[in-house]
């Protein structure tokens, strides 16, 4: 009897240590399988005719420098929108809809003094942008600066 559970405890131990290897046997069959088909594919394409329907154009140069500037570009952005903002919905009253014409303006030398801080900011913005156009385009970078 005590030989049976002997052979038996053998066995089963045999058996938990072979069963993690069959499925990685099992598994290392189909990447092999997988990898040897992307294989036989990769050597029917020819990669003119691909590179003439993708047409993906050149990655710009100098990536680092073209996120500061397009970071300091939407900040800007964003500022001449906070201006602006300020500028009509702090400083000045909602039309009433019985009288004709704009909204009543509450604080007018703030008012002025924030729209054209906005304005000063939008044009700062825009040269800024075409500035950085111009040398990325005489330089051949190709950068894309603005959003449109």
């Amino acid at each position: 009897m005590g030989k049976r559970i002997l052979i038996g405890s053998m066995l089963v131990l045999t058996l938990l240590l072979l069963m993690p290897s069959i499925p990685a046997i099992q598994q290392k069959t189909i990447e092999d399988k997988a990898f040897n088909d992307l294989e036989e594919q990769m050597k029917t394409i020819d990669f003119e005719k691909l590179k003439d329907i993708m047409d993906l154009g050149e990655f710009p140069k100098h990536p680092l420098l073209r996120a500061l500037v397009v970071s300091l570009y939407n900040i800007q952005g964003l500022r001449f929108s906070f201006y602006f903002v300020m500028a009509f919905f702090v400083f000045c009253d909602p039309p009433d809809n019985d009288l004709p014409g704009g909204p009543d303006v509450t604080n007018p030398i703030l008012f002025f003094i924030c729209i054209l801080r906005a304005a000063w900011l939008f044009g700062t913005a825009m040269y800024w942008a075409t500035f950085w156009d111009y040398i990325s385009e005489l330089l051949g970078w190709n950068w894309n600066i603005y959003p449109w």
